[in-house]
């Protein structure tokens, strides 16, 4: 594949199990590092380049069929290019896919699960009435069978009419309005989909699934919680986390213990759910049979806090546990599938503090997370 807004494969190599490729450097940095919401002119605009190019790869006969924001690099400039072509498809009865994941990637970037809430969180800069009705306009393609989903190219004219100020770029350098990209140029073959991993693209390769809208994932911090009856004893914090709209966390206010306080019933955290130390603090976290990994500070400076739920194949990322009362959302929330398990290990490449993931067929990939800007 050639063309601006798609990764380039500079190389391949034939393994045991299909092809290993490389591809071109872009940079570390994807659209889920982004601070959310964007101004509706900026998730607009990367709308539109995005929207473009999958337009250009649809023309020639290749549908992406996995679109997240892992999966859209950004160049120093700010501009996108799509890579993790793992479960790519030439059917193109599945170009409906890449539209609906266009359609919750934009709602993602508006950081909006419903029209209401997104507006109260706007910034002072956002045009509110262009955000409303863009909104308006996505929730109702959101809602639409496939049948009545309107075109590709007819969804772009849309949004480029009701935001004309669309921009692209993350500087003053790339504050210009957005074109449409050039044609991509993709060779298709009649071959099965052969997998992809890229050493240069670890965050790619996971084959995490569709990541759409903001999930309904948070934490709540109360100090309410009844004080410990023990020498010194202080003020213990209670932290819940909403997973899938259940409780799902709580701290253990004594560093020393081996397995942590058992909360009373109402905390919903069983006493065998995993327990993670970050600097003086421990917290159980999750339930029975999770696994959860804490990175220290690193490559890219934070701590990160990973849940992986085997039930349910969902991996939850966290920068940090808020410490006070405050709602705050994870940074991320991915589905994996046929992992048999997570550990904190080192990247080979980057020789960063990373995330091992094992897969059930015995391969392993290293999980770095960009900093946060």
């Amino acid at each position: 594949m050639r063309g601006p807004g798609v990764v380039a494969i500079v190389a391949s190599t034939e393994i045991a199990d299909g092809f290993e490729f490389s591809t071109s450097w872009i940079g570390y940095r994807s659209l889920s590092t982004l601070r959310r919401p964007l101004s509706v002119n900026r998730a607009a605009g990367f709308c539109l380049a995005i929207g473009s190019t999958l337009q250009r790869i649809h023309a020639v006969g290749v549908v992406h069929n996995r679109l997240d924001p892992t999966r859209v690099l950004l160049d120093e400039k700010g501009r996108p290019t799509i890579c993790g072509f793992r479960s790519a498809s030439i059917d193109s009865r599945l170009q409906g896919c890449d539209v609906a994941a266009l359609i919750g990637l934009t709602l993602w970037m508006l950081d909006s699960p419903d029209v209401t809430s997104s507006t109260r969180r706007g910034t002072r800069s956002d045009h509110r009435l262009q955000r409303r009705r863009l909104l308006a306009y996505l929730h109702s393609l959101a809602e639409r069978r496939d049948d009545e989903m309107p075109t590709l190219e007819e969804i772009l004219v849309t949004v480029r009419r009701m935001v004309p100020g669309a921009t692209l770029g993350l500087g003053p350098e790339a504050d210009e309005v957005t074109t449409p990209q050039q044609t991509v140029a993709v060779r298709p073959s009649s071959e099965p989909v052969r997998t992809q991993r890229s050493r240069w693209a670890p965050i790619a390769a996971l084959g995490m699934a569709i990541v759409v809208g903001s999930t309904a994932l948070g934490i709540r911090i109360s100090h309410d919680s009844p004080q410990r009856a023990t020498e010194q004893s202080s003020s213990s914090t209670t932290e819940e986390v909403d997973v899938d709209r259940s409780r799902a966390m709580a701290a253990v206010s004594d560093p020393s213990a081996e397995t942590g306080v058992i909360l009373d019933a109402e905390s919903g955290i069983p006493p065998e759910a995993p327990i993670v130390s970050i600097g003086a603090s421990r917290y159980r976290i999750g339930r029975s049979g999770d696994t959860a990994v804490v990175l220290a500070p690193d490559c890219d400076r934070q701590t990160s806090i990973y849940l992986f739920r085997p039930e349910s194949g969902v991996l939850f990322v966290f920068d940090s546990l808020a410490t006070s009362e405050v709602d705050t959302a994870p940074t991320s929330r991915f589905p994996l599938n046929d992992v048999s398990s997570i550990e904190a290990d080192v990247d080979p490449f980057t020789g960063c503090n990373a995330l091992a993931i094992t897969f059930a067929d015995g391969h392993r990939e290293h999980f770095t997370r960009p900093r946060t800007p």
